[in-house]
């Protein structure tokens, strides 16, 4: 019998992060799914660990990168599900992924796309969850950081969906790529990515034409993921190139042809700036990152299994007992000591006490920390606890 979802994921550059993504989804109960994995880096040890690692993934290598969108419409092509769940390889997804999928789409015969929350790894909602049609000037607001000082009611300056409750199912125009849940008529109507853009922007391309072909893109909370975003950018040094390409190349698609020569030409020079001032921003906070972690004050419930096999296994590291100074505590637990929705509902419980989440990943070896995107240190914290 063909599976009625397929969960389609790239990967490019990939980090041990990654494995906490086939974790989840290997902890789900995916009765009737499949997982494709199209691998855009050529790196052989990773391809050889998910081969090892994950026999339920069907892996698909691309000889060179082909970019987000080209490799997203390649697994869909080889995907059999009449859902297709476009997926971050950065995410963690709960253990009732699968029926929560389904029965949304059984609920909305009219949906084409449907998104979730997005939380970090401290519980804080992640805005691009839901998003607006991004005009010019929503845009200019949000890249330039101006949208925290000025305050509007007006939609066409909303770079997200502020109308609509974080907590409340609703219809919206833009998802994120991170977690897209797709009909496959919706994907067939629209033509699928958009291959002229070779990262970002691909996701809002879609959403857009998957509505003018007459469906709708609905958000979805009763879906709580997890988002460890900014691992993979940070490490791409093409980073701001590919973003603002993508930005101008929207910018050209949607709006060039209603806008005047000079207006046009304005607009892409303020997109340049911008570009120039967030290359910038991104080299700073590659130079402020800390490499590890040395001496860790560990939170009371933190997992005695595995604080005892890193201190065993890891003498570099110092573990010191609950701290009162709750911004420096660290929880620590193992792949094997909690579920994917446990740890997910463990975020949230603890969203407003700023607790960092270590993860110990048994099967790699690799301790991760769980950061929110504007954090110094990275996710990936030594490979020697084995």
């Amino acid at each position: 019998m063909s599976p009625e979802l397929s969960i389609v994921i790239v990967t490019y550059q990939p980090t041990p992060v990654t494995h906490l993504c086939f974790w989840s989804l290997e902890q789900c109960d995916l009765k009737n799914s499949e997982v494709i994995v199209v691998d855009n880096s050529g790196e052989k040890h990773f391809t050889k660990e998910i081969e090892d690692f994950y026999p339920f993934i069907r892996l698909y290598r691309n000889k060179k990168n082909e970019g987000f969108g080209r490799a997203c419409n390649k697994g869909f092509k080889q995907a059999n599900g009449e859902i297709i769940l476009f997926l971050n390889p950065d995410t963690i997804v709960p253990s009732n992924v699968e029926e929560k999928i389904f029965s949304f789409f059984k609920e909305h015969p009219s949906a084409g796309a449907m998104g979730v929350k997005m939380i970090d790894a401290f519980g804080n909602f992640l805005p691009e969850s839901k998003r607006n049609f991004p005009t010019p000037i929503s845009s200019l607001l949000k890249l330039s950081g101006l949208q925290h000082y000025i305050n509007t009611r007006k939609k066409s300056w909303q770079y997200y969906a502020e109308q609509l409750n974080p907590e409340s199912k609703g219809k919206v125009q833009i998802l994120s790529g991170a977690f897209m849940a797709v009909r496959r008529s919706a994907m067939e109507s629209s033509g699928g990515f958009d291959p002229r853009f070779f990262l970002y922007a691909e996701d809002i391309d879609l959403s857009y034409t998957i509505t003018q072909k007459g469906f709708e893109n609905w958000y979805n909370p009763d879906i709580t993921i997890v988002h460890l975003k900014g691992e993979t950018s940070l490490r791409n040094k093409n980073y701001s190139r590919y973003f603002f390409d993508s930005m101008i190349e929207f910018y050209k698609k949607h709006f060039s042809l209603k806008h005047h020569k000079i207006k046009g030409s304005f607009t892409i020079l303020l997109i340049r700036i911008l570009q120039a001032l967030k290359a910038l921003k991104h080299q700073n906070k590659l130079k402020k990152r800390t490499q590890s972690l040395h001496e860790i004050s560990l939170h009371k419930d933190s997992s005695p299994d595995t604080v005892e096999l890193i201190r065993n296994q890891n003498k570099n590291m110092v573990f010191r007992n609950h701290s009162k100074n709750k911004s420096n505590t660290y929880y620590l637990t193992s792949t094997k000591n909690i579920s994917p929705s446990g740890l997910i509902e463990l975020i949230n419980k603890n969203k407003e006490r700023n607790i960092h989440f270590l993860m110990h990943h048994p099967q790699s070896g690799w301790l991760l920390q769980l950061n929110g995107k504007d954090e110094t240190c990275p996710h990936i914290l030594n490979t020697a606890v084995k």
